[in-house]
């Protein structure tokens, strides 16, 4: 939804932030320029203190940012918010891939990545559905140096989903091969116990069983 919002932005905000085709240009670049800086940086971030962690800050970043650009009245302010929100996207990407297949069985790990990734489909469908309804609104506030008007309460409306996310991911656990890879095993143990009630409605307990030189955990 965020990346393909500029589309429909740029002719309401022409006169508003005085765009001229270079502006516009960059307006429509600097999205994935913090993307490519984000990427980096958040998954960097990501393997240090968990997937889960990283994606409800960039959330929180990438709504907070989208907000504070509807109420931009400059070009640099707006364009500084672009970047800003594009780094938060950028580090969604990676981290969010990660999270979600490590979830995933072998075997239905490619069809569930590819289930995830229609949905970047229906996103754009969504915000095209969105800036139809609510763009073409004459509703506006005008005060001195102040303009609030239509474009920007679509952007204010396109941040509520990173809202929605940030909150809902507060109820899920972190990935389990993050934890095991940095030796949380109990932690770990919870996240599986947790999949298998949720799978099959039952409860599990694991005992760990000696056979010959190492121990292993087994379903009780």
């Amino acid at each position: 939804m965020d990346v393909i919002s500029m589309s429909f932005i740029l002719p309401s905000a022409q006169c508003d932030l005085e765009l001229s085709t270079h502006a516009k240009g960059w307006l429509n670049s600097i999205i994935f320029i913090g993307m490519m800086v984000g990427a980096y940086i958040w998954g960097s971030i990501a393997d240090s203190v968990g997937r889960r962690k990283v994606l409800i800050v960039i959330s929180f970043m990438n709504a907070i940012c989208i907000v504070a650009s509807s109420f931009s009245q400059t070009y640099w302010l707006f364009m500084v918010l672009r970047f800003m929100n594009g780094a938060a996207l950028g580090g969604s990407g990676p981290v969010v891939w990660s999270y979600f297949a490590e979830f995933q069985p072998k075997k239905k790990r490619g069809s569930m990545l590819s289930l995830m990734a229609a949905f970047w489909t229906l996103g754009n469908l969504f915000v095209a559905s969105l800036a139809w309804f609510i763009i073409p609104s004459p509703f506006a506030i005008d005060l001195p140096g102040f303009l609030y008007n239509s474009w920007r309460i679509f952007l204010m409306v396109c941040s509520l989903p990173s809202f929605l996310a940030a909150g809902l991911l507060f109820f899920l656990p972190e990935s389990p091969k993050f934890l095991l890879s940095h030796n949380q095993h109990e932690k770990a143990m919870q996240v599986f116990r947790l999949i298998y009630s949720s799978n099959t409605g039952k409860r599990c307990y694991y005992v760990f069983v000696c056979t010959g030189d190492r121990s292993e955990t087994r379903p009780r």
